[in-house]
């Protein structure tokens, strides 16, 4: 065979396999390519977790917080309720101790009325017995 006719045989299974060399290097970018891709879109998502993860365990700390301050809340609450009782029974003395202060001053001004009427009696028989002895 003459080198032409040889160099003729061996032109298109080169072509062929610069073409095929050509695509595998086009599929080999286009294969890093995407896995660049899904490399950030790993990172992305990783740090999507991270930030989820961040955010939910701000809510428990917030939730946890929430329930502190409501059981404060309750406790200052009940306080108050209790304080608000005390307070009642309190004013509820108070009235009553007005009430028989009230009694007391009333019987104090009837025995008072009831001496100063008695006054005027024995003034009144004081009086008369002076103006028979004066007549």
């Amino acid at each position: 065979m003459t080198p032409d006719k040889r160099l003729d045989q061996i032109e298109p299974a080169l072509a062929d396999v610069a073409q095929k060399t050509d695509r595998l290097i086009e599929s080999n970018g286009q294969i890093l390519e995407v896995a660049t891709r899904a490399d950030i879109n790993a990172a992305i998502a990783a740090k999507g977790v991270a930030d989820l993860t961040t955010k939910v365990t701000q809510l428990a700390e917030g939730q946890a917080d929430l329930r502190n301050i409501t059981t404060d809340l309750r406790i200052k609450t009940d306080s108050l309720t209790e304080g608000q009782a005390s307070l009642h029974r309190k004013t509820d003395l108070i009235a009553d101790d007005q009430i028989k202060l009230r009694q007391e001053m009333q019987q104090g001004f009837q025995e008072v009325n009831q001496k100063f009427a008695q006054m005027e009696k024995a003034q009144q028989q004081i009086l008369t017995i002076l103006l028979d002895r004066l007549s």
